[in-house]
């Protein structure tokens, strides 16, 4: 194999695949990243037998062929490279030669035939969404998932494409959050999938990075791929059954207050710091006049809020942890939004005024 190319398109689709690399694997291709060049194109692949990522770049191919290289040394040798073209040869003993100006590294590399290659997915729904549109659904609902790996199932998001609607839901049993969006195209048949969250996790700093307008989304029977013009993200599913999340939405309310939301998000903020050292517990008190926001730690101190609010309903006393409201409140883009309330030992509805596509429902804590 031997390719040119610019040192700056090859640095950021290292970057991009270098994140699906193991770190703890028992096998030592797996530290590694594949580069195939064919066809005036170099194809470049990580991938840990649970999530790859593949990134295509044009190139000048002066001969076709493939190898596997150590991706932390890849990423350190090409970065460190000036800003001109980069040229990569392979010979028979899997020996990488890097040159770039007066700089020459050779890098002991292992033979392609060896990597382990991404399932294709031959079947499966298919539809299209729109990037930005995807990148909030993610984002108002994966930081939701549970970091307990003794539950895997509450560890992934819920997502399902119905006719022209996805829909992403995220639980870890103190909080829930449920946000849908219409798809671009209806997808082609209906589907239903439990994604990691860490790999919609990797899959926003993709979303974040590319400039393509739609995410063309496939679920199979075992994997899930998200392609981006020339990126692709791959996963395995988590198998199982998840929670039935319907049945904690709640239906009604007794109370509901209506509050600016930069305010709320910042009274929050500085009361958490407090709380914190309790919990995260602050005490929402809402009355005719307004919220109170209160935290009390016996190591740290009090604080004390005050925010004009309407109130709609009987006052209510009630506390929530600081950081879970407020991982909703960063994730809404509203100048408004409203709490619904069944009593103080109930789960609150949190929403975005005028926005019907996102709900957050939220355990509450002990207030004695």
């Amino acid at each position: 194999m031997k390719i040119r190319c610019a040192k700056d398109e090859l640095y950021e689709a290292i970057q991009t695949v270098q994140r699906a690399v193991s770190g703890r694997s028992t096998l030592p291709i797996l530290n590694n990243v594949l580069l195939e060049a064919d066809d005036d194109t170099l194809c470049l692949v990580a991938y840990d037998l649970e999530f790859g990522i593949e990134c295509t770049l044009a190139v000048k191919v002066e001969a076709r062929g493939g190898a596997t290289i150590p991706a932390r040394i890849l990423a350190e040798v090409v970065g460190s490279m000036p800003e001109a073209e980069i040229t990569i040869e392979v010979d028979e003993r899997q020996v990488v030669t890097i040159t770039c100006g007066g700089s020459r590294y050779e890098i002991h590399g292992l033979p392609a035939e060896e990597f382990p290659r991404l399932p294709l997915l031959t079947e499966g729904a298919r539809a299209l969404v729109n990037r930005a549109r995807f990148r909030q659904l993610i984002r108002s609902t994966s930081f939701a998932t549970s970091v307990d790996e003794t539950r895997p199932i509450l560890t992934g998001v819920l997502t399902q494409l119905t006719a022209d609607t996805i829909m992403l839901v995220a639980t870890d049993t103190h909080r829930l959050a449920w946000a849908k969006g219409n798809l671009d195209e209806p997808v082609s048949a209906p589907a239903s999938a439990i994604i990691p969250g860490r790999i919609y996790g990797e899959l926003l700093r993709v979303l974040n990075a590319v400039s393509e307008e739609q995410c063309e989304i496939c679920i199979g029977e075992n994997q899930a791929q998200f392609r981006l013009g020339r990126v692709a993200v791959q996963s395995r599913l988590i198998e199982g059954e998840f929670p039935n999340w319907e049945k904690v939405v709640p239906k009604d309310h007794q109370t509901r207050v209506t509050v600016e939301a930069e305010s709320f998000r910042q009274a929050l903020r500085r009361a958490a710091i407090v709380a914190r050292e309790d919990a995260n517990k602050i005490i929402l008190g809402i009355k005719d006049d307004g919220i109170t926001i209160t935290a009390d730690s016996q190591e740290v101190g009090t604080g004390h809020e005050e925010l004009a609010a309407t109130l709609e309903g009987p006052p209510v006393s009630i506390g929530f942890n600081a950081r879970y409201l407020l991982d909703s409140l960063n994730v809404m883009d509203a100048e408004e939004i409203w709490i619904d309330l069944r009593g103080p030992l109930e789960s609150g509805l949190v929403c975005p005024m005028g926005d019907d596509g996102y709900r957050y429902i939220l355990m509450p804590m002990q207030v004695g």
